[in-house]
C-alpha cells in the first residue's frame, strides 16, 4: 500500500503537464459547480424573500377557530411559532381599505409588524397605523382617528408595507381586550412548521385532527412552495452541472488515456516484477484522488471570489443578497470526487487489463501503420501525413473533438438565444411610445377620482414638441357567464389609426366605432385570457358602480350593476399601450363611446412621441406639467430601453461565464491532446529531420494536425449549435414574444477564430522545446 502511495506521489510530481492541466480542470469544473450553487441558493433566498415581502413570514392560518383551538396549536409539537389574530374586519375609508385587528407578538413577527414609535395598543379604544397613512392623515402619536363611527386614540405607528401602500390597504392595530369583546368569533392562527419538508400535508393533517374546516385551512402558497422546492425550479442548474461534469470527465479521462499509453511500458515493468493488476489499478487512481484533493479546494476558492465578484453586477428589481448554503461545499466536493473517479475508473481497468508482455513491447507508433501515397508536392505529402497521425489513436481523437465540439456547440446555442433577445422588442412590450403618462398604482387606474387634473390634460394635449398625443380612458368589470374580469380602454381617433397596423382579424372603421357598441379584442398569445372569444361574438359586460382592490391586490365590485351588450368588430394583436397587470379579455373602444356609454370616465393615460430630436425638451415639459399630479407616473421609451439593455447584459454576463469556463476545459483537452502528442514523438521527428524535414515543416504538420482536430470539431458544433440552438429559440419563443431569430454569424466566426490562435500559439510553443534539442538527442530519447 505504501509502494502505491510513493509510485502515485512520484507520478503526479512527474508529470508536470498532466497535473497543470488536470489540476487546472477540476479547479474550473469546481468552481462553476461553487459558483452556482452560490448563485442558485442566493436567487432562492431572494425569491423567498419576496413572497415574505409579499405575504408574511407564516406557512399557513386556521381562520375561525375556538380559543381551545388556540391554545392547542400553540403548543402543538408539529408547529414551531404560532401567531394569534382577532380579525375586526376591513372598513373603508377615503378610498382605502383599513383592516383592523388584534395580533399577538408572534403573530406580529410573522406578519412583519414592526413597532417604530410610540406602543402598541392595550387599552380599549387605542389604535396603532401604518405610518404612510398616518402621514396621509396627518396623524400623530395622541391624536383621536375615527373609524366606523368609534373613535380611538393613536398609541403607536408601525412599520408601512410598499404593497399594502399600492394597494391602498391599511394595517391597523387594535388592543386584546377591545377584540374580545366584540369579535371573539374571528379569532384565527398564523404559523410556522418545525421541518421544511411536506409543509402542506403537515397543514392539512393539523386541521384535520382539530376537525378544522376545509375552507379554513388557509396554505401561503408563494412561501410554501419556495421553502419545500421544486424540480422545475432546479431543472437549469441541474442541466448546467451534467453539462460540466461531462465535459471534465472527457478531458480528464483523456488526460490519463494519453498518459497510460505513454506509461505503458513502465506498467509493464511493474507487472513483471510483481504488481498485480489490482495495484496497478488503484496506483493510477490514486493518482486521480490527488489531483482532486489540490483542485478541489483551489476550486471552491476561485468559485466564492468569483460569485462575490459577478453576482453584486447583476441587477434585478431586488438585490441579490449572497448567500451560501452550507451543503454547497461537501456536495460540490463529492459531485467532482465521483468525476474524477469515473474519469480514471476505465483508463486505470485498461492499463490493468493488459498483460505484462504487451504492456513491454508497446510502442504507440507503431499502434498502425497508415499507406501515404507518393506525391510530387511536399504539402500534400505532410497533409497526409498530418491526416494519418490524426487517426493514429482514434480514441485519444475522438474524445478532444467530441469536447472541443460540446463546448462550441454550447457557445453557439447560448449566443444564438442571447442574439435573439431584441432589447427593442422587449422594450415595445413595455412601452410604445415615446413617453406614457400612466396611472403610478394599479387601484388608481379604476378609482373614481381623477388621476391627472384637468389643467395638466389641457397642457399635455398642447406640448409644443410633441408629434402624437392621445388621451386614453379606462373602465373594468366582469363577463357575464365567463366568471372573468375584463378591461376596456377608450382611445381617440388617432391611437385607433396607430394600432390599425396590429390588425389580425376584422374590420377597424372609425364611424362605427364610435356610433355603435363595438368593440376591438387584443390577442391574447401566452394565456387564455381571452376565454374563447372570438371575431362577431356578442359579448355582455357588467360595470359595477364602484371598484377597488383588497389587500391582496383583487379587485373588488360594489354597488349596482349594469349589464352592456357589445360585439366584436376586430381583434389586433396588440394595444400598444400596458397599464398593469392582465387578468382577463382586454378590449379597445373609442373613447367618446366609452364616455357616452359608460357615462363619466375620467382620463386614466396619455400616451406622446416626440418630435424628431426633441425627446429631451419634451421630457422636461411633461415633468414641469404633472409634478403636482401625484398618483401618475412618466415612462419614457429611453429609460425603459437602457434598463432592458442592461437586464440583457446582465444575463449575458451569467451566460459567457459559464460557457467560457465550460469551453476552457475543453480547449484545455485540446492544448493536452496537441503537447502530449509532441513530446511522445520526439524520437519520431529526430528521424524527420534526419531524412531532411526543416523545422518549418514540422511546424506546418503540427498545424494541420490542429486544423484536422479543430476543423472537424469547429464544423460539427456549428451544424449541430445552430440546429438544436433554432430549436431551442423557438421553444423560447413561447415565452418569450419579444424574441426574433438571429443567426449568431459574429460570435460563430470569432469562435473559429479564437480556437484556431490558441492552436497557433500552443504549437509554436512546444515546438521550440523540440528545435532546440540536436537529431541525436531527438532520435535516443526514451
Amino acid at each position: 500500500m505504501k509502494v502505491i502511495n510513493e509510485l502515485s506521489k512520484e507520478y503526479a510530481k512527474k508529470s508536470k503537464l498532466k497535473r497543470k492541466i488536470t489540476v487546472l480542470t477540476i479547479a474550473l469544473a469546481t468552481c462553476l459547480l461553487t459558483s452556482i450553487g452560490i448563485f442558485a441558493y442566493s436567487m432562492h433566498c431572494m425569491f423567498i424573500d419576496e413572497a415574505v415581502e409579499f405575504t408574511s413570514l407564516s406557512y399557513g392560518a386556521f381562520t375561525s377557530v375556538s380559543k381551545e383551538q388556540v391554545g392547542i396549536l400553540k403548543n402543538h409539537s408539529k408547529l414551531k411559532k404560532v401567531g394569534e389574530i382577532i380579525n375586526a374586519g376591513d372598513i373603508k375609508k377615503d378610498n382605502n381599505y383599513i383592516n383592523v385587528s388584534y395580533q399577538d407578538k408572534d403573530a406580529l413577527e410573522l406578519n412583519n409588524i414592526k413597532l417604530i414609535k410610540g406602543k402598541i395598543p392595550s387599552k380599549n379604544y387605542e389604535i396603532a397605523l401604518d405610518k404612510w397613512f398616518m402621514d396621509l392623515q396627518n396623524l400623530d402619536i395622541g391624536d383621536k382617528f375615527k373609524i366606523d363611527k368609534e373613535e380611538f386614540k393613536v398609541s403607536g405607528v408601525i412599520t408601512e408595507n410598499k404593497h399594502n401602500k399600492a394597494n391602498k390597504s391599511v394595517e391597523a392595530l387594535i388592543s386584546k381586550i377591545y377584540a374580545e369583546d366584540k369579535y371573539y368569533k374571528n379569532r384565527s392562527v398564523i404559523f410556522t412548521t418545525e421541518k421544511d419538508y411536506k409543509i402542506n400535508e403537515t397543514i392539512t393533517s393539523i386541521g384535520k385532527d382539530l376537525n378544522i374546516k376545509d375552507k379554513n385551512i388557509k396554505i401561503n402558497k408563494s412561501l410554501v412552495n419556495l421553502k419545500e422546492g421544486s424540480l422545475s425550479e432546479n431543472i437549469p442548474y441541474i442541466i448546467l452541472t451534467i453539462i460540466i461534469v461531462i465535459s471534465s470527465i472527457v478531458v480528464i479521462y483523456n488526460i490519463f488515456y494519453i498518459s497510460i499509453i505513454e506509461r505503458i511500458q513502465t506498467m509493464g515493468l511493474l507487472s513483471c516484477i510483481g504488481f498485480t493488476r489490482k495495484q496497478i489499478k488503484k496506483m493510477i487512481m490514486k493518482e486521480g484522488s490527488i489531483f482532486a484533493m489540490i483542485g478541489i479546494p483551489l476550486g471552491i476558492v476561485l468559485g466564492y471570489t468569483l460569485s462575490y465578484l459577478v453576482i453584486p453586477m447583476i441587477q434585478l428589481n431586488n438585490p441579490i443578497n449572497i448567500k451560501s448554503s452550507i451543503y454547497t461545499v461537501p456536495v460540490v466536493s463529492i459531485i467532482i470526487f465521483i468525476t474524477v473517479y469515473i474519469s480514471t475508473l476505465k483508463p486505470a481497468r485498461y492499463a490493468s487489463k493488459i498483460s505484462p508482455i504487451e504492456l513491454v513491447r508497446y510502442s504507440e507508433g507503431n499502434s498502425k501503420v497508415f499507406k501515404v501515397k507518393k506525391r510530387e508536392s511536399n504539402k500534400n505529402v505532410l497533409s497526409d501525413l498530418a491526416f494519418a497521425n490524426l487517426w493514429r489513436n482514434k480514441k485519444r481523437t475522438l474524445l478532444t473533438i467530441i469536447s472541443v465540439t460540446l463546448s462550441g456547440m454550447l457557445f453557439i446555442i447560448i449566443s444564438t438565444i442571447f442574439s435573439s433577445m431584441s432589447v427593442k422588442s422587449a422594450t415595445e412590450q413595455q412601452i410604445k411610445n415615446d413617453f406614457e403618462i400612466t396611472p403610478k398604482l394599479s387601484s388608481d387606474l379604476y378609482c373614481e377620482k381623477e388621476n391627472l387634473s384637468k389643467d395638466s390634460i389641457k397642457k399635455l394635449n398642447f406640448l409644443k414638441d410633441a408629434s402624437f398625443i392621445s388621451n386614453i380612458k379606462y373602465i373594468t368589470g366582469e363577463i357575464k357567464e365567463k366568471d372573468c374580469q375584463f378591461d376596456v380602454y377608450g382611445y381617440d381617433e388617432a391611437y385607433i389609426s396607430k394600432i390599425r397596423k396590429n390588425l389580425l382579424q376584422g374590420k377597424i372603421d372609425t364611424n362605427k366605432l364610435k356610433n355603435e357598441n363595438l368593440l376591438i379584442l387584443q390577442k391574447s398569445d401566452r394565456y387564455d385570457y381571452n376565454r374563447g372569444l372570438k371575431l362577431g361574438d356578442i359579448v355582455e359586460l357588467m360595470v359595477y358602480e364602484s371598484v377597488s382592490t383588497d389587500k391582496e391586490g383583487r379587485k373588488i365590485y360594489e354597488g349596482k350593476k349594469t349589464i352592456y351588450k357589445f360585439k366584436i368588430a376586430a381583434i389586433v394583436s396588440s394595444r400598444d399601450l400596458d397599464m398593469g397587470w392582465v387578468m382577463g379579455p382586454q378590449f379597445i373602444i373609442h373613447k367618446d363611446n366609452l364616455t357616452g356609454i359608460f357615462k363619466d370616465v375620467n382620463v386614466s393615460a396619455v400616451a406622446i412621441n416626440s418630435k424628431y430630436g426633441k425627446e429631451e425638451e419634451l421630457n422636461k415639459d411633461i415633468k414641469n406639467i404633472i409634478s403636482k399630479d401625484t398618483k401618475v407616473e412618466l415612462k419614457s421609451f429611453k429609460e425603459v430601453y437602457n434598463k432592458t439593455k442592461k437586464e440583457k447584459q446582465n444575463i449575458e454576463l451569467i451566460g459567457y461565464s459559464i460557457v467560457i469556463t465550460i469551453a476552457t476545459i475543453g480547449i484545455l483537452n485540446f492544448i493536452n491532446t496537441i503537447i502530449t502528442g509532441i513530446i511522445s514523438r520526439k524520437k519520431e521527428f529526430g528521424m524527420l529531420k534526419a531524412i531532411g524535414t526543416t523545422d518549418n515543416q514540422l511546424k506546418s504538420l503540427l498545424l494541420k494536425e490542429g486544423f484536422y482536430y479543430l476543423g472537424i470539431a469547429c464544423i460539427l458544433a456549428g451544424i449541430l449549435g445552430n440546429l438544436l440552438g433554432y430549436f431551442l429559440f423557438t421553444l423560447f419563443k413561447k415565452v418569450a414574444s419579444y424574441a426574433i431569430y438571429h443567426f449568431p454569424i459574429i460570435q460563430t466566426i470569432s469562435m473559429v477564430f479564437i480556437v484556431f490562435i490558441i492552436e497557433y500559439i500552443v504549437v509554436n510553443i512546444s515546438i521550440n522545446s523540440i528545435t532546440k534539442k540536436s537529431i541525436v538527442d531527438q532520435i535516443g530519447c526514451d
